[in-house]
């Protein structure tokens, strides 16, 4: 089921479209208990969000306390990856260190600060303290993967010890809830329905085991919306390539999916 999704971000609303798959629908019955049924959220602009507290500590130099830094927090969405973090020292080491030089490190990749939004800039000097707290926003390949583990080097190589494990676990969103309640509660009266007919079955249909079956797969990845469909009769079309090979890993990774979901699915 095709579901749009209207986004609200910073004022501004847009329509976003995301794809709901029922697997294996006769599992919602007490009569088949021994199957599962599962509602898969195929998501190319995931939301998602994983708050530090208390928030995560490294040190410039990976010793002086007295020039401390932190993240409370790591948000995802979609290609964008925005920490945020705060930084202080009582300026007996001078200035606190430049923010943008910071990396982060996911999925095989090291990427560079893109955008960097800052609610206090006070870099200090030497005998002058100094504080510098804002918010840090990568851009992410579309292959990165939203779940597991992001490494960040506060202030470039070597300028803070430890670097800091950044761990996220996406989780279904309040809207993706709202669907799977839908679905449920439409196919539990579409069941009802039919065990009135010749041949139907009298079992009630449990609308809550689609909510309990939600699961949310890794797919690619997209910074805006891609149109269905808009290619051209032109092979060498660079844009029409980037099409082709960004739906081909959606059908490999769907058909994955499909064949791992389900035993009753391997056979046939």
């Amino acid at each position: 089921m095709p579901v749009n999704e209207m986004i609200r971000d910073k004022g501004r609303e847009e329509k976003h479209w995301w794809l709901a798959l029922l697997l294996n629908p006769r599992g919602g019955s007490r009569l088949q208990g021994g199957e599962h049924i599962t509602l898969l959220s195929l998501d190319s602009f995931a939301r998602t969000e994983w708050m530090c507290d208390p928030p995560l500590r490294t040190l410039k130099s990976g010793k002086l306390e007295s020039y401390p830094a932190e993240v409370n927090g790591l948000s995802r969405q979609g290609l964008f990856a925005q920490v945020r973090f705060r930084a202080q020292g009582d300026g007996s080491r001078g200035a606190l260190v430049d923010p943008r030089k910071s990396k982060l490190f996911g999925g095989g990749s090291e990427l560079r600060v893109q955008k960097l939004d800052m609610t206090k800039d006070e870099r200090g000097d030497d005998g002058k303290p100094g504080i510098v707290e804002g918010t840090l926003e990568f851009h992410l390949d579309s292959r990165v993967s939203t779940n597991g583990e992001y490494l960040l080097e506060y202030g470039g190589l070597g300028a803070y010890r430890p670097k800091l494990r950044l761990n996220m676990q996406r989780k279904a969103t309040t809207f993706q809830r709202q669907v799977s309640k839908f679905l449920g509660g439409y196919l539990a009266k579409e069941w009802e329905t039919a065990a009135d007919r010749p041949g139907g079955e009298a079992e009630a249909f449990e609308m809550e085991r689609i909510e309990n079956g939600l699961q949310l797969p890794e797919v690619p990845q997209q910074e805006r919306e891609m149109i269905l469909g808009s290619s051209c009769s032109n092979k060498s079309c660079k844009f029409c390539s980037l099409h082709r090979r960004h739906f081909e890993h959606w059908r490999r990774l769907l058909l994955k999916r499909l064949l791992s979901c389900h035993g009753l699915l391997k056979d046939r």
